[in-house]
């Protein structure tokens, strides 16, 4: 019964021990947020882990940005500029990046699942495999 109960108090532990481990943290500039939706443009931006679901980014200016972990599900970044952008481990599901100028960017470990990446110039890009493109 003792064994028993040491096991016990022992998962409970563990288990309240894994709910309160904190998920990682990503902290975006929330003035460079403004400044992205109110001029489009924002190079050299932090925007780590922003949620930007479906946002109207087309033709935005985003060069050199940090998109690190950001949530870009069904966001519009046709003719944008993204060179030498970081979209590590960003979601672009269902993105348009059609047009976009994606030249040297990193894109390792990004969700593009159904993305259009129509007419996107990918020159030296490294791609969600770690690989690098043309």
């Amino acid at each position: 019964m003792k064994r028993f109960f040491v096991l016990a108090v022992a998962v409970v532990l563990v288990l309240f021990g894994l709910t309160i481990t904190p998920a990682p943290a990503y902290a975006f500039d929330e003035a460079s947020l403004t400044q992205l939706f109110k001029t489009n443009k924002c190079k050299d931006c932090d925007l780590t882990g922003a949620d930007l679901t479906a946002a109207s980014l087309t033709g935005a200016d985003l060069e050199r940005a940090n998109l690190t972990g950001a949530n870009l599900t069904g966001a519009n970044l046709s003719g944008a500029d993204l060179e030498k952008v970081n979209l590590g481990l960003a979601n672009l599901t269902e993105a348009n990046l059609s047009g976009a100028d994606l030249e040297k960017a990193n894109l390792t470990g990004a969700d593009l699942t159904r993305t259009n990446l129509k007419g996107a110039s990918l020159e030296k890009a490294t791609m969600p495999d770690g690989s690098k493109h043309g």
